[in-house]
Parts: C-alpha cells; structure tokens; sequence
C-alpha cells in the first residue's frame, strides 16, 4: 500500500503524522461538541484517529498520538491552570480517555502482529508447496520418460528387482517381453518426426490400456518397449497377454488425418525358466524379440524356442 509504505520508510512522516492526526481529531472533536454537544464525538474521531496512526505509522507513534491526544484533551476541554486538572471527575475522565487510547493500540498492535505472522505462515507454505512441486517434477523426470510418460530403464529396473524378489518368495513366475515396432522406421522416415513422435505417445497409451493392474510397460528408447508380468502361475498366462496386445494392435492409431497398422515383434523371457536375474532375463528376450522379427514381425516368441 503506497501510503503505508510512505509511512514505514519515513521516521519523520512518521511521528509527524502522529501528532498531526490527534490535532485534527481533536479540533474536529472541538467542532462537534461546539454544534451538537456530548463525547459521541470522541468515538467518531478520536480512537478512530489513533487507530489510524497505529495501522500507518506502528504501535509507537500510535502511543504518542495518544499522549499528544491526552495533552490536548488537558489543555483544551479542561480549564487550566498550568496543566492542572481542575476537578476528580475531569481527572477521571481525562484517565479514561488516555486509558482507551493506550487500549486501542495495544489491540491493534497485536491485531498487526497475528496478520504478519499469518502471512509468513502463508508464505511458508507457498513456499513448502512449490518446493514439493519442483521435487515431483525432478522424480518425473528421474523415473520416466520425457515423450511418453511411461516408467523409464530406471523405473523398470527398480520394479523388476522388486517382482523377482517377490516371485522368489512366492515361487511363481515372472515374464519380461521386448516389444520393437516393426514399421516404426518408415513412419518416422516418410511422415518425420512429429509424427513419429505422436505415433510412439499413441502406441505407448495403448500398450498401458492393455496391461493388468500391478504390471508395467516401459520405454526404454526409440520404438523399443519393455513389460514385466508379475505373479503369473503358468507361462501360458504370459502368452495370453502377448497375444491380446497383438490383436489389440490390429486396430489402426489415429494420428491427426493419418490411420496406422502397427506391427510390432513381441520377445518373451520367464522367471526362472530363462534367467534368474535382470540382465539374462533382457538379452534372452531380447533374443526372442530378434527371432519373432526374422519370423517376419507381428508375432511373439518364447526365448526357449530361440
């Protein structure tokens, strides 16, 4: 607020102002009594003035706004002798008045300070939000990938660790399927790469529709997909899936005014089968993958059939 910056960055204008406003309020004050009579003018403009003074120019020129007040107050609604209060009940009244002035400020000082430390607490927390939103956005970008907001390598080795171990308790199996688009090449070459980059988001978005819950799919670069199967009794639960992502490809993407067949080469290694580890596990799947494509694509492969 201009004013009350002007208040703050200024000592001067500051004790000025408290002795300026009470003069006013109490010549107004003066004004009122004169043409109707009765102290209802004290509360129109005498504490409305201090409290004023306390809320521009801070608790202390407040108080002497309210000492200048009271000073005044002697000195002009009570005849003086030098200074003298004339009688108990003016000296009373006089007590009451700077009583109240005292009173006001205090409040409005503690008034001031609960709403400043009401706004450093805002402020705090603003600040902790924006904090733990730049933390989120830093994980995102750790854990995934930037194109497709899928898990990323990391993401899939941190998941895998965690079916292996689970599995090995449990002892059922757990498949990881290499999935290399086959004609992602041509899409990317012929329509460029703002296509092909739409085309990898539309396939990843179908790929993660057609998984089971607690399974994943990852982008581990290019047009190359990753999965892990959990808690699979049987491999033919495995195969299952496989061939359900394949027939769900059959249907074409839409991208902007363009329709695509994806074909994709799908290669299957099993926990414990095919490796107990995550590096067999991925160069045995890979294998696969490799053999489905040599098979012409659009298919899967076990790597025990490799």
């Amino acid at each position: 607020m201009k004013i009350k910056s002007v208040f703050s960055n200024s000592s001067l204008v500051r004790y000025a102002a408290s002795i300026c406003i009470p003069i006013v309020a109490l010549l107004l004050h003066q004004t009122v009594v004169k043409l109707v009579g009765g102290n209802i003018s004290t509360y129109i403009f005498f504490y409305p003035a201090v409290i004023t003074t306390v809320f521009f120019a801070g608790f202390r020129a407040g108080l002497l706004a309210t000492a200048m007040a009271s000073l005044l107050a002697d000195y002009w609604f009570i005849p003086p002798k030098g200074f003298a209060i004339s009688s108990l009940p003016d000296a009373v009244g006089l007590a009451i008045f700077s009583f109240n002035g005292v009173l006001i400020c205090v409040i409005a000082e503690l008034y001031h300070r609960a709403r400043t430390k009401a706004e450093k607490y805002a402020a705090q927390l603003a600040l902790l939000a924006s904090r733990k939103r730049e933390e989120e956005i830093i994980h995102e970008m750790a854990y995934h990938d930037s194109l497709t907001g899928l898990p990323n390598r990391k993401l899939f080795s941190d998941r895998l660790g965690i079916a292996l171990a689970h599995a090995r308790r449990n002892q059922s199996k757990v498949v990881v399927a290499m999935i290399d688009l086959d004609n992602f090449k041509i899409i990317n070459d012929t329509m460029g790469h703002i296509t092909g980059d739409l085309f990898l988001k539309a396939t990843a978005e179908r790929l993660d529709a057609e998984m089971r819950k607690g399974d994943t799919v990852a982008r581990c670069g290019g047009d190359e997909f990753l999965l892990i199967l959990s808690d699979l009794k049987a491999i033919e639960d495995a195969l299952q899936v496989a061939q359900k992502i394949l027939d769900s490809f059959r249907k074409p993407l839409l991208i902007d005014t363009y329709q695509f067949v994806v074909n994709m080469s799908i290669g299957i290694a099993v926990y414990p089968n095919d490796g107990t580890d995550e590096i067999i596990l991925l160069k045995n799947a890979d294998t696969a993958m490799y053999r489905a494509k040599q098979a012409g694509g659009g298919r899967y492969r076990l790597y025990k059939e490799a």
